[in-house]
C-alpha cells in the first residue's frame, strides 16, 4: 500500500482516486486471502497500473480458482442494520468504486480490470 500511495502522489492523483484505488485493491488482497488459497499451490499475484489519457487502468491478476466478482449478487441495502449479512460488501464495493470493471479467465488467471476516471 506504501508503494501504491507513493505512485498515487508521483503522479498527482486527487486524494479520491488515491482511496478509491487503495480500497480496490485491500478488497482484492482480503478476498484472496479469505477464498483463493489452495493447499500446495502458492499464490500468485500482480496488480498493474497503465496510464490513459482520461483514465488510470488498474489490472489485478491471481493464480487462484476460476472467480468472477460481477456474478455474484449484490448486497440488499433495503434491510434493517440487525439484518444485514456479513459477506459481499467488498466486491460491492469495488463495483462501485470504478467507473468500469471487466472479468476475464485468460490462461488460468483471474484477470480483473478496473478504470478510474482521472
Amino acid at each position: 500500500m506504501r508503494r501504491l500511495e507513493q505512485f498515487g502522489h508521483t503522479h498527482a492523483w486527487s486524494a479520491l482516486t488515491l482511496h478509491q484505488v487503495q480500497v480496490v485493491v485491500e478488497e482484492w488482497m482480503e478476498n484472496l486471502l479469505s477464498h483463493a488459497m489452495q493447499p500446495g499451490i502458492p499464490l500468485q499475484t500482480e496488480l498493474r497500473l497503465d496510464d490513459h489519457p482520461s483514465a488510470w487502468v488498474l489490472t489485478l491478476t491471481d493464480n487462484g480458482p476460476a472467480f468472477d466478482p460481477l456474478k455474484e449478487p449484490t448486497p440488499k441495502m433495503d434491510l434493517d442494520l440487525d439484518d444485514i449479512e456479513p459477506g459481499g460488501w467488498g466486491l460491492h464495493l469495488m463495483r462501485n468504486l470504478a467507473a468500469s470493471i471487466h472479468y476475464q479467465r485468460q490462461n488460468g488467471l483471474n484477470c480483473l480490470t478496473l478504470e478510474f476516471k482521472k
